[in-house]
């Protein structure tokens, strides 16, 4: 990503306050995180909305509707976000930022609309991220270390990974069997199973699951964590 802003004729500065963009629509565009907010495997759920209680394998309590009747809306009053958003004394400052870089940067406007979207993805990988990383465990992510080797870890050596830290922190592994374990950064997309021409079954990580210990490294998260 940086050597293509070298190279980009978008200055680097225009970027980033573009990723302050996402700030302006985080509503319009946070249900398309929801799919990244649940992972279940079995008879356990893992919510990842942040709304999690504490305890990484603690069960998640089902999301409720809004509570009390919904507000309905004129026929001809159009939804929040076909309208101009409203002042506002926080984002205007960032808006007028914004807005005086794109004039200045003469960008087409197809390639103004692509380098928006690019930072507006871009936040919602790292947002999802940051979801991922209050739940996963350490033991967790010293699979997803060995998936991104040459010798990716077979089922055996990921229950090895797993009894290990069950006798680490026989606390967190009361009631937390291997099948969830190894589920759970498969359902979050940071892994797959495989086979190979002899038969066996491997982990292999995604282009999410390397991104995401970019993400650590990135963050400084790289120190051993629980579990």
């Amino acid at each position: 990503m940086d050597k293509l802003l070298e190279n980009s004729p978008w200055p680097l500065a225009i970027v980033i306050i573009a990723v302050f963009f996402f700030l302006m629509f985080r509503l319009q565009i946070s249900g398309a995180i929801d799919r990244f907010r649940g992972a279940s495997f079995g008879n356990k759920s893992l919510d990842v909305s942040g709304n999690q209680a504490s305890g990484a394998v603690e069960k998640q309590k089902q999301m409720e509707g809004p509570i009390g009747a919904k507000a309905v809306a004129a026929p001809d009053t159009a939804p929040a976000s076909h309208r101009m958003p409203p002042s506002s004394d926080v984002y205007g400052p960032v808006e007028h930022q914004i807005r005086t870089a794109l004039t200045g940067a003469k960008l087409s406007s197809d390639l103004e609309k692509a380098w928006l979207i690019r930072s507006l993805a871009e936040a919602r990988i790292q947002r999802g991220h940051e979801m991922v990383y209050r739940l996963v465990l350490g033991s967790q992510i010293n699979l997803i270390l060995l998936a991104n080797t040459a010798n990716p870890p077979t089922i055996e050596r990921a229950r090895e990974i797993f009894e290990q830290a069950k006798l680490s922190f026989p606390t967190i592994y009361t009631k937390f069997e291997f099948d969830a374990w190894k589920q759970f950064p498969i359902n979050v997309g940071l892994l797959r199973t495989d086979t190979t021409t002899e038969g066996v079954s491997i982990f292999r990580i995604t282009p999410v699951g390397r991104d995401f210990l970019h993400y650590l490294v990135d963050n400084t998260l790289t120190e051993g964590k629980a579990g």
